[in-house]
């Protein structure tokens, strides 16, 4: 019997046998078999349960899983009930499922460093967690990060897989945290955030949709010398008072690279739209969307010079215009009479995305002459519509050590913009910054560590820049 005719030989499921599951419920392994129970050939069965089992893997509540097959003998029996249908033994075979795992423990300890905003901070995050504790698969966490300028969070969290909806099973994530972020040296301020939220997503993970709300506070820098004053632009000082945010969010993620910090070939599509306000409540309204795809390939098939295409896109449209209103500075940028609030603006520059510029460096600014900024340049003030291009080419060191070790060189351009809400697309698309450059590139696993040179061919004379530059994250282009 060839291998075509094995695989479509007729087979069922007569029923499945659990073992070693001491606190997992077996509904929740259970419903990790079901395409396998609506097979009805070996290689639907086979199928079946190789799903199955990467999905009990993804768990992460097993330190091992093992599904193997038993044959049924069926001489004595003419017919079998399987999932409710009559099979004819004569045009059937059975199997019967035993699947063995062995649980990890329910204590669930760690300590991991971080790094955020393209290599300007980093810190220490520690966890505790509670992993299937009531044996559905749940996982309870809490923990609390701190950074090395100040910032630091608190959160407790709670996941769940297969939670029955009207639609469909989805995976359900409850949050609620508080976060302190050092924006100082952008900006001039700190921000406290308190946040609440529940999502849903897929059992794939590519689709999620939830709802937040996030009390936020601009905190601004206070004069050294005299603790009545403060040390920052008039734009921030503005801001400073608190707000409260009710949004509905829905993502989609589409990754088919075949690495996340150093890819060789495949594509990353990125899309989120966020909705705010209205009806929702809260005193913001706006509605915020941004996208990023990315391709990557061999410039040429079977060389080791990849070519990697990168394009982000952002919109935040606020539905409130007139909140916020004050006097501009003229012949420069600035966003002070819009009604968007910081905490929901977009940022650009950095070391792995716009290279050659400041982290947040690219932008609308506050004025250099506005009394009482501290940040180098005025503050930086964030804006409603953005896009960046990235063009990157990445070849292997004649060094042999080099390479060893994973250490790529790589040419580079960049280009992109940032302007406040009712720009013209003239505006947007002839006011970009352009960079080239070459540099190093070290995947490693807390990101993507990279050293560049650039060299800036467009700016604004408000744009903070930076030549060489050292960074690592998670995101780049």
């Amino acid at each position: 019997m060839g291998d075509r005719e094995l695989l479509e030989k007729p087979l069922q499921v007569r029923y499945v046998k659990i073992l070693g599951n001491k606190r997992t419920n077996p509904s929740v392994i259970e419903q990790h078999l079901q395409e396998a129970y609506a097979g009805t050939t070996v290689n639907e069965v086979s199928l079946g349960l190789m799903k199955g089992l990467n999905k009990l893997k993804k768990l992460e509540i097993f330190d091992a899983v093992e599904i193997t097959c038993e044959d049924v003998d069926t001489n004595n029996n003419k017919t079998t009930n399987i999932n409710d249908t009559m099979v004819n033994d004569n045009e059937y075979f059975l199997t019967d499922v035993v699947v063995n795992v062995r649980e990890k423990g329910i204590l669930n300890m760690k300590a991991e460093t971080f790094i955020e905003g393209g290599g300007s901070e980093g810190g220490v995050e520690s966890t505790l967690g509670l992993r299937n504790p009531l044996g559905s698969g749940e996982q309870i966490r809490a923990g609390i990060s701190y950074g090395s300028k100040s910032s630091n969070s608190y959160t407790l969290s709670l996941s769940k897989p297969y939670v029955y909806t009207p639609i469909m099973p989805l995976n359900l994530n409850i949050c609620v945290d508080e976060q302190t972020h050092n924006r100082v040296a952008f900006s001039s301020y700190d921000e406290l955030l308190k946040n609440a939220l529940i999502s849903f997503s897929d059992e794939s993970g590519r689709h999620s949709f939830g709802y937040i709300s996030s009390w936020r506070d601009i905190i601004p820098v206070k004069n050294k010398g005299n603790p009545y004053l403060y040390d920052c632009s008039s734009a921030i000082m503005q801001q400073a008072s608190p707000s409260f945010k009710s949004s509905i969010n829905y993502s989609y993620t589409s990754d088919s690279r075949d690495d996340m910090m150093g890819p060789r070939s495949g594509r990353l599509f990125k899309f989120r739209t966020e909705l705010a306000g209205l009806a929702l409540g809260g005193d913001v309204s706006f509605s915020k969307t941004e996208f990023t795809y990315q391709a990557v390939n061999p410039l040429f098939p079977n060389w080791p010079i990849i070519l990697g295409l990168t394009f982000k896109g952002g919109l935040l449209c606020p539905l409130n215009i007139g909140l916020f209103n004050s006097d501009s500075k003229a012949n420069h940028s600035t966003i002070t009479d819009c009604s968007s609030h910081i905490s929901d603006r977009f940022f650009l520059g950095g070391a792995l995305t716009m290279r050659g510029f400041e982290y947040k460096g690219v932008g609308p600014r506050s004025h250099e002459s506005d009394v009482g900024a501290s940040s180098s340049g005025g503050d930086s003030l964030g804006g409603d519509m953005t896009w960046q291009f990235g063009a990157n080419l990445a070849f292997p060191l004649p060094s042999g050590l080099l390479n060893a070790a994973g250490i790529k060189g790589q040419l580079f351009l960049n280009a992109g913009n940032l302007t406040e809400w009712g720009a013209s697309m003239r505006t947007v698309c002839r006011g970009a910054r352009v960079s080239v450059g070459t540099g190093l590139i070290l995947p490693t696993p807390i990101g993507r560590l990279e050293a560049t040179w650039s060299w800036i061919l467009r700016a604004n004379n408000s744009d903070q820049k930076k030549r060489f530059q050292l960074g690592v994250g998670m995101d780049f282009i």
